[in-house]
């Protein structure tokens, strides 16, 4: 938004260094997203991405693994990765 109102890299990273913490986002960072936004972007969601899928750690998944290995300590990580992904939702 404060791209919107006129504002350029520089001054936006000036005033998320004054209201944050020096660091918190870096001026290059500041000027790639209104290069981005410029060139016709409308999300702040990342992209779609192919690949190795996000690992979540819960508490339900943490039980899960420690019933298995639980129940025979001489599982292979295979055979819990296979267990967990029908079980874990």
């Amino acid at each position: 938004t404060h791209w919107l109102l006129g504002l350029n890299a520089t001054q936006i990273h000036d005033e998320l260094t004054a209201a944050y913490v020096q660091g918190v986002v870096s001026y290059s960072a500041i000027a790639h997203w209104i290069d981005r936004f410029l060139n016709g972007r409308e999300s702040l969601e990342d992209n779609p991405r192919n690949g190795r899928p996000i690992t979540v750690i819960t508490k339900q998944n943490i039980d899960v693994v420690q019933d298995l290995v639980n129940d025979d300590p001489h599982i292979s990580i295979d055979y819990v990765t296979t267990i967990s992904d029908r079980v874990i939702i």
